[in-house]
Parts: structure tokens; C-alpha cells; sequence
């Protein structure tokens, strides 16, 4: 093997050696200067080989995608796996806004519609995207339940497609603690900047946290790519109880992957009587949210507090604590 390689090596050897010094010192510059350029330019076509295909989504056209898989991840709450046309694929949708989901009711040919928010990261996830879907089954309240909820639960691996609309929405999270807000007509159009570069707050109930998730993956993302904004990331979640809390794993593993900056507090309306429970019991409250999330008595002015939850949570739990907090309202998002 050596003396094939010694033979390989005796051309280069000699037109070397039939180099004058200044002649050799400039073929090695030449090489060098060779080699620098084909490491970037190597480098830049493995940046593009690996940037994901986005989807062509553009608010009118459906796209339609069959479904991969299925995680149950609660008694009554699913994670919802669709298949993209390649393994490069990405949803191609930007943090912070969700797609309408659409779907076709079998026996009466009527087609339903609901917002619904991916948890996957374009930037993490290629070749398919994720929802997490919590089923609304009839009850006494609501003797007919979740219409699309209840499609969508019915919806078999390998067998049925689901459409979906997008982008939707009109806040993004643009990257380095930074959000968009575009303005109605009415108030003038164009679009809003907010500034989180220090803390980001975020106030969920029940299904309300899949935006929260979508963004805080983002967020940390950018912390792996060397961002270093926002500062902090603090979450306040609300449910019914401790096993209505969805992707609960998920919500941990980021506080205990990344100790000091992410910081997940619960609260669930009755604990269990059974097992200890070290977080809140009750309602949202001001003191929850002046305990656990950015005011601006305590984070100064360059925090947001992100809230997405059902109507009476923000009624009466969590408009009024802001008011007493004095947290106006360029300081809150909502979805």
C-alpha cells in the first residue's frame, strides 16, 4: 500500500523539486488559497442542501397532507403527525401564526373549519409537522362537543388527508427576542415592533399552550445557534386538573435542559388527592402572575407577556390582575 502511494506521490515530488524557492512558496500560497475556497464553497452548498423546501402556502390555496401518525397523549388529547412530500420538506410556516384546518363531513358533504397552531419547528423538523389536537367529545355543557376536534379524531393513519390553510394571524416572533404586530386599518396599518429581548412572559390555558410551544422551541433554537435573546422565558400554565396538562414532558425537559433562563410553573383548578402536587391550585391570580412572570415594577420595559386561553380565563382572571399590575397592554399579545 505505501509503495503505491510513494508511486502516486513521485510526479508531485518531482515538479516540486524542479521549483526554484520563490516558485515553491507561490504554488503553496496558490494551494492554500485553493483549498480555503473549496471549504467555503463546500460549506455553502451543504447550507443549501439543507435548508428545507417551504410548502407553498398562501392563505387561499389547501394544502392537502395525509396523516403519518398518531400519539395519544392524554385520555382525550392527540398528537396529530402529517406527512410532507419529501424528507426536506418544512411546513413553511412562520412562529407565531397558525393554519386553518378544514375538513369534509362524510354523510353531509358540509365542510367545518378550526384554527389550530403546529407544535414542530420548521428549522427542527423536516418531512412532516405536528399538531397537538384536544378532542371536545359531547357533554352536558355542549351536548354536541368539538365538531372539527371530533373529525379530526376520526381521521385514520394511511387512509384520509386533512387541508389546512395558512399563514393566519397577524403577530410573529421575527427572532432575537423580537415581535410583529400588524396594525388594522383602523388604526393606521403598517406593522408594530415589540421588544422581549430581556424576558418573555407567556400565560396559557388548556390547548391554548401549542402557540407557546411553537415559539419557545423557536426561541431556544436560536439560543443553539448562539442567540442569546430573550433573556428569560417564563411560563404560567392553567388547566382543570394535573392530567389535562398537555405536552407536560415537553414543558419540563426545556426548564431542565436549560436551568436559570426557562422556568414552567402550573396551576390546575383541583390536585389530586393522591400525590403531592408542589405547584398552584385555583385560578389564575395577581399574585401568580407578579410571582412568576415580568411586571414592570420588577423587568423594566423590554418584556412581553404572550396569553392564549378561553374567554373567561382572560375575562376574569387575567385582564383584571394586569390592570392591577399596572401591565398595559403594549406589553401583552394575545392569541
Amino acid at each position: 500500500m505505501e509503495s503505491f502511494i510513494l508511486q502516486l506521490l513521485k510526479p508531485i515530488i518531482a515538479f516540486l523539486e524542479s521549483l526554484t524557492l520563490d516558485e515553491q512558496k507561490k504554488f503553496a500560497a496558490l494551494l492554500s488559497i485553493f483549498v480555503v475556497s473549496l471549504t467555503f464553497l463546500t460549506s455553502i452548498f451543504a447550507k443549501k442542501k439543507s435548508n428545507p423546501i417551504a410548502l407553498p402556502l398562501d392563505g387561499k390555496t389547501a394544502i392537502r397532507l395525509p396523516l403519518e401518525r398518531i400519539v395519544q397523549l392524554s385520555k382525550d388529547t392527540k398528537l396529530l403527525r402529517f406527512t410532507l412530500p419529501t424528507k426536506e420538506h418544512a411546513f413553511g410556516l412562520p412562529t407565531g401564526s397558525h393554519v386553518m384546518v378544514q375538513l369534509t363531513d362524510a354523510k353531509t358533504g358540509e365542510k367545518h373549519m378550526r384554527p389550530y397552531t403546529p407544535v414542530s419547528s420548521d428549522a427542527l423538523d423536516k418531512g412532516h409537522v405536528d399538531f397537538v389536537v384536544k378532542v371536545y367529545f359531547p357533554n352536558k355543557q355542549f351536548p354536541e362537543g368539538g365538531k372539527v376536534s371530533q373529525m379530526l379524531d376520526a381521521v385514520k393513519v394511511g387512509e384520509d388527508t386533512v387541508e389546512f390553510f395558512g399563514p393566519l394571524g397577524g403577530k410573529r416572533y421575527v427572532g432575537e427576542g423580537e415581535f410583529t404586530v400588524k396594525k388594522l386599518k383602523s388604526q393606521g396599518g403598517g406593522v408594530e415592533r415589540r421588544d422581549a429581548r430581556d424576558e418573555v412572559g407567556m400565560i396559557a390555558g388548556g390547548s391554548g399552550i401549542t402557540p407557546m410551544l411553537q415559539i419557545v422551541r423557536e426561541m431556544l433554537r436560536e439560543t443553539g445557534a448562539g442567540g442569546q435573546s430573550p433573556k428569560k422565558i417564563s411560563i404560567l400554565y392553567a388547566n382543570k386538573s394535573e392530567e389535562d396538562i398537555l405536552c407536560r414532558d415537553t414543558l419540563d425537559n426545556f426548564e431542565k435542559q436549560f436551568p436559570g433562563r426557562v422556568k414552567v410553573w402550573y396551576t390546575v383548578d383541583a390536585a389530586s388527592k393522591k400525590k403531592e402536587w408542589k405547584y398552584d391550585v385555583g385560578f389564575i391570580t395577581k399574585e401568580m402572575i407578579e410571582k412568576h412572570l415580568p411586571t414592570p415594577a420588577k423587568s423594566g420595559d423590554r418584556f412581553q407577556i404572550l396569553v392564549c386561553g378561553p374567554p373567561p380565563m382572560m375575562k376574569f382572571a387575567v385582564n383584571p390582575a394586569f390592570e392591577k399590575l399596572e401591565i398595559g397592554k403594549e406589553h401583552v399579545l394575545t392569541w
